[in-house]
């Protein structure tokens, strides 16, 4: 039995797994029911606000970036950081999540709040990177309690995007991934495959939101063209682009960069043979 083998056996046995678990199938129904009755009656948007638009991710595609620049508009208030409210397992109640997006909640992003609109008149976006992979069912709950949302995906060449998640996954536990045994790599490439299955969340969330409601951006193009990228994102959500860009400090700057490790050869292979199917979708869809 290998060491990380041993390592999950040990955390699924763990009191505080088990609770997390039980306490999640407990709230499910309930937070199930509280968005059903939340989306049969229309919400005073003076008293309660729920998010105009989601980025909805992917992971290591750039999703911090848009985020900050985003929060840099006159129009616009995000969410400081990832709430992660809808993926598996819940573990808050709606009202919770709600309180996010108040006029007076510390969670609201302040760095232009010496220029911007007020809060009445600005739209307000979520970041959480992981609401790209839920499945279905869970969409059509986030569908249900906000339908006229606006959504982002940004998305990469797959066998990048997981050697970057790799890289990010094993640092914050200390650990340099060039060091590490591939029996410890790549069965983490395999758990976390959906995170790069970019045609499966395009296909998913465009079907039942409709497609015109959903943005695809590649981080490629973004890094490129960070500038045009940017007023595609602002057509999107149907505000202006046309405001004073010197307020736009993080446009053109990159968040969160790992540490530059070259992907060695034998991961390369791997990666590429997880990955060919969906590199041959995403071409299909237009999207590599």
């Amino acid at each position: 039995m290998t060491s990380l083998l041993q390592q999950r056996i040990a955390l699924l046995k763990s009191p505080r797994h088990l609770f997390k678990r039980i306490r999640s199938k407990m709230l499910e129904p309930i937070v199930t029911q509280e968005i059903e009755r939340a989306a049969s009656r229309r919400l005073d948007p003076s008293n309660t606000r729920l998010p105009d638009f989601l980025i909805i991710g992917a992971p290591k595609c750039g999703t911090s970036w848009l985020r900050v620049a985003l929060a840099e508009h006159p129009e616009v208030i995000m969410a400081q950081e990832e709430i992660e409210f809808f993926p598996d397992p819940i573990s808050a109640r709606l009202d919770w999540y709600m309180k996010h997006f108040s006029k007076d909640s510390p969670f609201l992003d302040q760095r232009n709040a010496a220029y911007r609109k007020p809060y009445e008149d600005c739209i307000i976006g979520e970041k959480s990177a992981r609401y790209c992979a839920m499945p279905e069912g869970r969409v059509k709950l986030v569908h249900r309690l906000m339908p006229d949302a606006r959504l982002i995906l940004m998305i990469r060449d797959p066998v990048k995007r997981h050697w970057a998640h790799a890289k990010q996954h094993f640092a914050k536990k200390k650990q340099a991934i060039e060091d590490l045994p591939r029996d410890i790599v790549f069965p983490f490439f395999e758990r976390t495959r959906s995170l790069s299955e970019f045609s499966k969340m395009h296909d998913v969330w465009s079907r039942i939101y409709g497609p015109e409601k959903l943005l695809t951006l590649k981080q490629e193009v973004a890094l490129a063209e960070p500038l045009e990228t940017a007023k595609r994102t602002l057509s999107h959500l149907g505000i202006a682009s046309d405001y004073d860009h010197d307020h736009t400090k993080k446009l053109h700057r990159q968040v969160n960069v790992g540490r530059s490790v070259p992907m060695p050869e034998d991961v390369r292979v791997f990666l590429e043979d997880l990955f060919a199917d969906e590199r041959q979708r995403l071409a299909e869809l237009n999207l590599a």
